[in-house]
C-alpha cells in the first residue's frame, strides 16, 4: 500500500503540472523548526512538502531528501532544501560536505541551508544583528527570548510577529554572511558563525510574488 501511495503521488506530478510551485523540505529532528516555519511563511503560494525521516545527521538528511526529489519529479520552477544546524562539534564538518556532494547531485534547484550554530539565528535576525560568540544553542536560544520571550522549537504563535520582519531578517543575514567571510572562514562549516543561509530560500519564495 505505501508503495502504491507513492507511485500515484509521482504520476499526478508528472502527468499533470500543477499549478503551484514545491518547496520540499528536509530538516532535522521531531520539532521541525524549520518545516513550520516556511509552511506559514509560504501560505497559499506554495505547495511545501516534507522528505521523510527523523534523523538529525546531515547525510541522512540529504539521501531523504534526495529520495523526496526524485518521488515528486521537481522541475527547475520547484525548490527542494535541506536544513542543517552545523552546531559545535568540527566533526560535523566532514558530514556537511558529505551531504552537500548528496545534494550537489540534484541540480541548481536543490540547495543545502546551513545555520551557524543553529536555525534560531534566523530568528534574531528579524529584531536585530549581532555577531555574538554563542557558546551552545541553548545560548542562542536564551538570547532569542529577549525578544521572544516563550519561544519553543515546536512554537508557531510568535511567527505572526515576524511576517513584518522578514526583509530586515534577510539584511541582517546578509550582513552575517559578509562578516564572516570578512574573517576568512569557510561556509558550510562550524567555523562559519554566527550565520544562516535561511534568507536564501525566503528570497527565492518572493521572487516570483506578484
Amino acid at each position: 500500500m505505501k508503495r502504491k501511495a507513492s507511485y500515484e503521488r509521482k504520476q499526478r506530478n508528472t502527468g499533470r503540472r500543477k499549478k503551484k510551485r514545491i518547496l520540499l523540505i528536509s530538516a532535522e529532528g521531531v520539532n521541525k523548526t524549520e518545516q513550520n516555519y516556511f509552511s506559514y511563511l509560504a501560505g497559499r503560494r506554495l505547495s511545501v512538502q516534507f522528505a521523510g525521516g527523523n534523523e538529525t545527521d546531515p547525510v541522512h538528511l540529504a539521501r531523504h531528501l534526495r529520495d523526496s526529489f526524485n518521488e515528486y519529479a521537481l522541475t527547475d520552477e520547484d525548490l527542494a532544501v535541506c536544513f542543517v544546524d552545523a552546531d559545535f562539534d568540527t566533526g560535523k564538518n566532514e558530514q556537511i560536505q558529505a551531504a552537500e556532494k548528496i545534494i550537489g547531485r540534484l541540480g541548481s534547484n536543490a540547495r543545502l541551508i546551513v545555520s551557524c550554530p543553529c536555525f534560531e539565528v534566523w530568528f534574531i535576525c528579524h529584531y536585530t544583528y549581532t555577531t555574538r560568540h554563542f557558546t551552545s544553542s541553548n545560548d542562542v536560544i536564551s538570547f532569542l527570548r529577549r525578544y521572544i520571550p516563550d519561544y519553543t522549537k515546536a512554537g508557531r504563535s510568535f511567527y505572526t510577529g515576524l511576517t513584518g520582519k522578514v526583509h530586515s531578517a534577510v539584511r541582517n543575514a546578509r550582513a552575517l554572511e559578509r562578516y564572516c567571510e570578512a574573517l576568512h572562514l569557510r561556509p558550510h562549516t562550524v567555523e562559519f558563525t554566527p550565520s544562516t543561509e535561511a534568507y536564501t530560500v525566503v528570497e527565492w519564495m518572493y521572487s516570483f510574488d506578484g
